[in-house]
């Protein structure tokens, strides 16, 4: 198992529970304690957790699980290599709903770089910091209650506002997916925010890097068939690749 997954299964226990069990949580993945050990070291460098003895506890006081802040430099290079996949299906003059996810930051990062003409609704700051330096972009902010914790908006007055427009295509980015359960998250108002920018467009993708598959730990799950592709990127492995192409879904790695 790659370290960068190992670090995702990781911080997704930590968001589920609050605390792991360094034995336990080794023998549920099958690696080595010393190896768990050294991962623990590293994410609390990154203060994502604190040690403990025999085990780790997230540093989130308020357990809203861990933030963008962190979010944004794990799979980095996978979250690159799927924001120039999905920038493919982008057109001059489209009107895209753009999420808050970290992986939605590196396509907002793009669509600046590529200079593209295209108007963006999000409820990202950080997406609305990158794109409003490009004159070529038309910015709407999906104001609410601001969360810091996620440097977006988010609640009903967010859900609200997402109804005054209409898109032709959106950008979601969800925490887990699962092949039987569907797209997941701990948060339940996440998958509601994503499920309305998707409803309000008439094409929708989930932009989703590989350590995100398989996954059964969040508390909340919605179909996958609400979009209309997945794009993922190269280290997915063959066999969940070809379990979700069988079943009828448009899943893309390149």
């Amino acid at each position: 198992m790659l370290k960068e997954e190992r670090h995702n299964k990781i911080i997704k226990e930590l968001d589920r529970n609050h605390l792991l069990n360094l034995k336990e949580f080794a023998k549920k993945i099958n690696v080595s304690e010393e190896t768990i050990r050294k991962d623990f070291i590293a994410l609390e460098n990154l203060n994502v957790l604190k040690r403990t003895r025999g085990g780790a506890v997230s540093t989130d006081e308020k357990y809203f699980g861990i933030s963008n802040l962190v979010k944004k430099n794990l799979c980095k290079k996978e979250k690159q290599y799927i924001g120039k996949l999905a920038i493919k299906y982008i057109h001059t003059k489209d009107t895209i709903f753009v999420d808050n996810s970290t992986t939605c930051i590196e396509l907002a990062k793009l669509i600046v770089e590529k200079k593209l003409c295209v108007r963006i609704i999000t409820n990202s700051m950080e997406i609305a910091n990158i794109v409003c330096q490009s004159n070529n972009i038309e910015l709407f902010i999906l104001a609410g209650k601001y969360s810091k914790h996620s440097n977006s908006f988010m609640g009903a007055l967010t859900m609200n506002n997402i109804e005054n427009y209409k898109s032709d295509i959106a950008f979601v980015s969800f925490a887990t997916i699962n092949h039987d359960l569907g797209f997941g998250d701990n948060n339940f108002d996440n998958l509601l925010l994503r499920s309305k920018m998707i409803s309000r467009s008439d094409r929708s993708i989930a932009l989703m890097d590989y350590t995100k598959f398989s996954d059964d730990t969040a508390k909340f799950f919605c179909e996958t068939k609400l979009v209309d592709m997945i794009i993922t990127d190269q280290n997915i492995s063959d066999d969940i690749f070809r379990k979700f192409k069988k079943s009828g879904i448009r899943i893309i790695k390149e």
